[in-house]
């Protein structure tokens, strides 16, 4: 009796324990923090003279722990991760704002390695961060593209300026 009780009170009580652990933002771009997101690294439009600008500088060059969870807090959404996915050739990823794709504002970061992967704007407009590449002094290594999908179907493509 006593151990379906406490067996009760477990499951009863395992949810709360679980959403306790998500982590925060800031702690899940630790490593990307640390390294001062791409650091110096500037990027340029490949093969387009009129680029959007609209490049996710909060994100590339983030400016504290803080900062970032302060852009969550500011569009009303909460820093910690709402849902654990899986990427194809990334592996574990946290999801960071809206839990579904296309429904607002979505950080996606790859959990183990602790850099952002994609991020989607509550304007609709989707960035990728593509073909890491590890550069001495750095944790998270240099993303070798960003992707930036816009809404209505335009693609850009920006590398890093040499």
């Amino acid at each position: 009796m006593v151990f379906r009780l406490v067996g009760l009170i477990g499951l009863i009580l395992l949810p709360a324990w679980a959403g306790a652990a998500e982590p925060a933002v800031h702690q899940a771009l630790g490593a990307w923090l640390a390294d001062g997101g791409t650091g110096s690294t500037r990027y340029r439009p490949v093969g387009s003279l009129f680029a959007p600008g609209d490049q996710p500088q909060w994100l590339l060059h983030p400016s504290g722990a803080d900062a970032l969870s302060r852009r969550f807090l500011d569009r009303s959404l909460y820093p910690e991760a709402v849902s654990l996915d899986w990427r194809e050739g990334v592996g574990a990823v946290l999801v960071f704002g809206a839990r579904h794709p296309g429904s607002g504002f979505r950080l996606v970061v790859d959990r183990g390695r602790q850099r952002p992967v994609a991020l989607e704007t509550a304007a609709g407009v989707r960035w990728e961060l593509l073909d890491y590449h590890s550069e001495a002094g750095r944790r998270t290594g240099l993303p070798g593209r960003l992707v930036r999908h816009g809404p209505d179907g335009d693609r850009t493509v920006y590398t890093p300026r040499p």
